[in-house]
């Protein structure tokens, strides 16, 4: 009876050992599903950074080509403003007088 007693515990030994091998199994398959999901993941952010990133360029591009829009703009409007200005003008501010960029013709009128 012993010797019946432990060979069913043997085989129940073997049986958990297989049991425990098959779960073992299944938790390590498991673990590498879960880290390809992980890195799976984190390589959909790190795409998604980087689109948003790219965006953020594009964003700041144009925002930064607009600026340079309004500035050639104003810079238009100023020459425009400059050459309606009269000459008794340039003469009333002493800077225009002695500055060489001013074409000579309106100082010696």
């Amino acid at each position: 009876a012993q010797q019946e007693a432990d060979k069913v515990k043997k085989e129940q030994a073997e049986k958990d050992a297989k049991a425990q091998q098959e779960a073992d199994k299944v938790k390590k398959e498991q673990a590498e599903k879960s880290e390809q999901a992980q890195k799976e993941q984190e390589e959909y952010q790190s795409q998604m950074k980087a689109k948003a990133a790219e965006a953020e360029v594009e964003k700041i591009k144009a925002e930064y080509q607009k600026e340079q829009e309004q500035q050639a703009e104003y810079q238009k409007e100023q020459a425009e403003y400059q050459k309606q200005s009269s000459p008794s003008e340039y003469q009333a501010s002493p800077e225009y007088q002695y500055s060489g960029s001013v074409d000579n013709n309106n100082n010696n009128n």
